[in-house]
């Protein structure tokens, strides 16, 4: 019985190992942030790694420990050996944009970054599940395409090009589909390891490529919209820092050593204009990057310009809107897009089969 349990622990905190990062979703995230700013605020006051290991004793029953303890652990082991601070330590398990927020405010309040990251969580999240699923559509689109594409090929033509009798004279259209059953194996191992190849490319590019050929990309699904996710969500959090107390060179500062390498690019390009005395908002301008829109930009520059209150937080709820409703204009896009593409297939199969018959059906009434 005690071997039994032994190899059920292991077995179960094996797998919490293996599977640890799924537990960060917005949900697990969201709480952690909550329990931090609890816990390191006022009256408790703790530091940052008295409040993890209190997490952590929370997560483990009977030595069955849970995927958020082996989080937590590796966080905590990380900090323990130098190697990086809290923020940077949580690099692997959360946004780019928590971590950011978090490291500007690591060096004074860290409970100021917890509730500054919970405002940012909930202001943003609405665009970045319209962008993922956007996202989601075309892939799950194609999987049934290509499905539909096997089946026909395999199952379907193929009884019919056995039946083709001797001096039948077949369609263009029946000629296509033969073509297509004989060459299955060729055309179709073509046409995956393109769009897997694609489909990778894209996933890579969206937060490593950071100029030269993305400038022509930048108007283009999904580009365009990580553009406005990323940016709308970079002016969040240079915002909530602002209204936190922190300067806006200080918060730059920090960001930018975090920040994946095509935000990094931009931040770069804000601060070498805002230390020739431009504002966050002329700054975007004169980058010419239209980051995270022109629209937005331009609107951003002459707040800046022309109000007296903090221009980022006035622009923030019209930032929200205006992104959620962009993506949401690219995201129809590409939904008719690829479902024009997929009943345009799915006509022309049908019309195949159907005009298969017909041709076979030809050759028997004559």
């Amino acid at each position: 019985m005690y071997k039994l349990n032994y190899l059920l622990v292991h077995i179960h905190n094996k797998l919490s190992f293996i599977l640890r990062k799924t537990i960060m979703n917005f949900k697990t995230r969201m709480a952690l942030y909550r329990m931090l700013e609890k816990m390191t605020g006022r009256p408790a006051s703790l530091q940052i790694h008295e409040a993890i290991e209190e997490l952590k004793a929370l997560e483990i029953k009977q030595d069955y420990k849970s995927r958020l303890w082996y989080v937590l652990d590796d966080v905590m082991n990380n900090m323990r050996t130098g190697e990086a601070k809290f923020a940077k330590s949580l690099t692997r398990y959360v946004p780019e944009q928590d971590v950011m927020i978090i490291s500007a405010s690591e060096e004074d309040d860290i409970t100021v970054g917890f509730t500054t990251v919970i405002a940012n969580n909930l202001q943003n999240k609405k665009m970045k599940d319209a962008f993922i699923s956007a996202l989601t559509y075309p892939v799950l689109i194609l999987i049934v395409l290509f499905n539909l594409l096997y089946y026909f090929s395999n199952n379907v033509v193929p009884v019919f090009v056995q039946n083709i009798p001797d001096g039948a004279v077949l369609s263009i259209s029946s000629q296509l589909l033969v073509i297509m059953s004989n060459t299955f194996n060729w055309w179709f191992s073509i046409l995956l390891i393109i769009s897997i190849g694609t489909i990778s490319l894209i996933i890579w590019a969206l937060p490593n490529l950071s100029h030269g050929i993305r400038q022509y990309l930048e108007d283009i699904p999904p580009f365009n919209m990580y553009r406005i996710v990323v940016g709308c969500g970079f002016l969040f959090a240079l915002s909530s820092l602002s209204r936190a107390g922190f300067k806006q060179d200080d918060s730059l500062e920090q960001m930018v050593h975090l920040a994946k390498p095509y935000l990094r690019y931009r931040i770069q390009a804000v601060q070498e204009l805002m230390t020739e005395g431009m504002d966050i908002g002329q700054a975007l301008v004169e980058s010419k990057l239209n980051f995270p829109d022109k629209q937005m930009v331009l609107e951003l520059a002459i707040q800046t310009k022309y109000s007296d209150d903090d221009s980022l937080e006035v622009l923030s709820a019209t930032l929200a809107e205006d992104g959620l409703t962009a993506i949401k204009r690219q995201a129809n896009s590409i939904r008719f897009l690829i479902t024009a593409l997929v009943f345009s297939t799915i006509g022309f199969l049908y019309f195949g089969v159907y005009q298969f018959g017909a041709d076979l059906g030809n050759v028997v009434t004559s």
